[in-house]
């Protein structure tokens, strides 16, 4: 089952059905946007996302 075919019987699962029938786009649109949330939350960070230079609490004249 691919991913378009779980968004459509997740969706008609909850009762939308109609919506899918009318704009299935729409629903296909969302459920890949919250695919892509939701990986963006769960994937690990790389060093190359780190901000650069690196943070550094307190001020310039504290550090040695």
């Amino acid at each position: 089952m691919d991913e378009d075919e779980k968004a459509r019987v997740i969706a008609e699962a909850a009762g939308l059905g109609r919506i899918v029938e009318m704009d299935e786009d729409d629903i296909l649109s969302a459920a890949a946007s919250a695919r892509a949330f939701r990986a963006a939350l769960t994937e690990k960070d790389t060093p190359a996302d780190e901000p650069w230079p690196p943070m550094t609490a307190g001020r310039r004249n504290d550090r040695p």
